[in-house]
Order: structure tokens, then sequence, then C-alpha cells
């Protein structure tokens, strides 16, 4: 029966719930994807499924002391946020890769980093979930 069968909702109106996100420049971001919406709802399809073990990740090496292991999962997340247009989470991220080559304590950014990457995955799939028009939270 076609009337049970969901329709899928175009990227136009997925792009748009991502614009009023807080933490996110997503018109910028879409600029430098040439103005194609799809390509960034493609985005953050991607990190919202790879990308979630992320915070977790850096957590654990942290906790290892091992810092090497730190500046590369932040550098991998780095492109990432730099390309969805998550501005201060991408400064966060180039200052804590800055740091973890030396010798400086990091503790107080690698938590910030952790809590701000978390909420922001939270708000990304809340936004590709919510039903048309509606997000729940503080956004």
């Amino acid at each position: 029966n076609s009337a049970s069968t969901p329709v899928a909702e175009s990227d136009d109106h997925v792009f748009a719930r991502f614009l009023v996100l807080p933490g996110l420049d997503v018109a910028g971001a879409g600029a430098r994807m040439m103005g194609r919406r799809e390509l960034y709802v493609r985005l953050v399809r991607r990190i919202t499924l790879e990308c979630t073990d992320t915070a977790a990740r850096l957590g654990d090496a942290m906790r290892q002391g091992n810092r090497e292991r730190m500046r590369e999962v932040v550098h991998g997340a780095k492109s990432l946020l730099g390309a969805l247009g998550a501005d201060a989470l991408y400064a966060l991220s180039v200052r804590l890769q800055q740091d973890l080559s030396g010798e400086r304590d990091v503790t107080e950014d690698v938590g910030r980093f952790v809590q701000d990457y978390e909420e922001l995955l939270t708000r990304l799939q809340e936004a590709l979930t919510a039903p048309s028009g509606r997000l729940s939270g503080p956004f």
C-alpha cells in the first residue's frame, strides 16, 4: 500500500533544520560546498553514523595519558568540524592539536571538546530525524 510508505524527506528540508542549530555556520559551509545542500546533508549523515565514538576515543586516550593518540583523534575530527561549519569547535580542535604537540595541560580543553562534540552530535542527529519543522530541545 503506497499510502503507508514513508516519503523520503528532501535534502532541502533537512538542510533547513540545520540552519537553526547553534554553533554552526551552515550557510558558510554550504557556500564552501558551492550551494550543494545534498553534500552538506550527506556529510552530517556520515558524521552521525561514523564519528560517534570520537569523544569516547579522545577521553580514553586522555585517561591513558597518550598525547599522540589524543592528537590523532583531534586531527581526525578537525577537518570534519571545519567542513561542517562548527567554527568554535574547529578552533578548539586547532588549539588542542597544537597544545598536544607540547607539554601544556589540556585536561580542561579536552573536557570541553568532548562535551561540545557530544552536544553537537546530539543536535545533528535530532535535526536529521525530527519531523519537518520540529526540533526538541533548546535550539
